[in-house]
């Protein structure tokens, strides 16, 4: 299998993404960037030729040093210490704080029981939880991506504009927001989105990323509709090319670790995915991370030992993409690759990896046939490492320019 080479174009200033669509895409979206003020085109250009090769972090400390803001959110406070003094000069309820929009706990107790378990990885989804209001609706607490697993999958996907497809409450934009030029993060609930922004907020880069309600399929057709007209004709990109595209829908619930086949089949003969050669999965079934058990937890001493079943722990079944939510995964995956090549894909740690090499895009020769596959990148991601629990929380399937190097 051949693999991609990453390559980065000329880098675009950070104006709207939301702006630079056409009427037909913005009849299905609803922007939630705040109308602020946005930089002269002199500043932009300006901007652009300071140190291109710079990586985007320092460029934005040399941005924020200079008092420049260059999208249409208005600059955050940039220190935690102004965070009441900007609260207090916007009137004390700026439209980003959501305090009161959805509770906020402090006691597994006072939680629906169907996501109890989940108050004990609150600090492994959100690092600041007990330091900030961060905010999560119930769909919230089970589906975030743990930060340090957001973190990582960032610095993977550097990139100018990253689109993240669902993005729920915000934990991937928040990371993507500290890596990459430009965040645009799509989710079809308001309230989730509005969390998604309140949250960025608590970690001081809402200013880096636009937020927009809409339905990520909808859009992704008709996206790559223009991106097929534009491409006949000949015409230029306007300010809205997208070079990575981030996807975690739906798995199915707090219950998607049965929604597997009924029964675990050998692997066949097609290509299997690279990454992560030689490394046992490791999954101690653990329910409660980072923190003491409570009384009434499971006895996680007494539970099986993690066997490796086709590269399945604990003999789980395979999870099929056709599992996936709103469309199949393979479907949602094929859609996404006519905007990119360049997908990171987060799915259920017993995603059956078969299926994930048979998305690759084909490999043709000169005369047209098909001579193989290109590569992807298998990631198991892990929690809990430093506090030894070492438990396998997902995995994440790279496709195009973002596989890495290989050593």
């Amino acid at each position: 299998m051949a693999k991609s080479k990453a390559t980065k174009g000329p880098r675009r200033s950070a104006g709207s993404f939301f702006a630079n669509l056409p009427l037909e895409l913005k009849s299905q979206l609803r922007s939630q960037s705040f109308p602020g003020k946005e930089a002269s085109t002199a500043e932009v250009e300006e901007q652009n030729d300071t140190e291109p090769s710079m990586p985007a972090s320092k460029r934005r400390k040399l941005s924020d040093d200079n008092d420049r803001t260059t999208t249409l959110i208005p600059t955050q406070p940039s220190d935690e210490e102004d965070l009441d003094e900007s609260l207090e000069s916007l009137g004390g309820n700026p439209k980003w704080d959501c305090t009161g929009l959805v509770p906020r706990y402090t006691h597994h107790s006072e939680m629906p029981k169907n996501i109890q378990k989940y108050f004990y990885q609150r600090n492994e989804l959100f690092s600041r939880y007990a330091t900030h209001n961060i905010l999560m609706d119930e769909t919230g607490w089970f589906s975030v991506t743990p930060e340090s697993i957001a973190c990582h999958i960032a610095e993977r996907c550097q990139s100018d504009t990253i689109l993240d497809a669902f993005c729920g409450v915000g934990g991937n934009a928040i990371q993507f927001a500290m890596t990459c030029e430009r965040v645009i993060a799509i989710d079809n609930d308001m309230t989730r989105l509005k969390l998604a922004r309140h949250n960025a907020m608590q970690y001081g880069v809402a200013d880096r990323i636009e937020f927009i309600c809409g339905d990520y399929i909808a859009f992704a057709e008709s996206y790559a509709r223009r991106l097929d007209e534009d491409a006949r004709m000949g015409k230029t990109r306007h300010g809205d090319e997208i070079d990575v595209v981030f996807l975690s829908p739906p798995w199915g619930g707090t219950d998607y670790l049965h929604l597997g086949k009924s029964t675990a089949t050998a692997p066949d003969e097609s290509p299997r995915p690279s990454g992560n050669k030689g490394k046992q999965r490791q999954d101690p079934g653990l329910d409660y991370l980072g923190e003491s058990l409570p009384s009434e937890s499971p006895n996680t001493s007494q539970r099986a030992q993690p066997k490796e079943t086709f590269g399945i722990p604990n003999e789980m079944p395979p999870y099929p993409l056709s599992a996936l939510a709103p469309i199949p995964g393979d479907q949602l995956f094929h859609l996404t690759s006519r905007i990119s090549p360049n997908i990171a894909f987060y799915l259920p740690k017993n995603t059956d990896t078969n299926e994930l090499a048979a998305l690759a895009p084909d490999i043709v020769d000169e005369q047209g046939k098909v001579v193989g596959k290109e590569w992807v990148e298998v990631e198991e991601e892990y929690v809990g490492r430093e506090k030894g629990w070492n438990s396998l929380k997902a995995i994440t399937a790279y496709y195009g320019g973002i596989i890495a190097a290989e050593e």
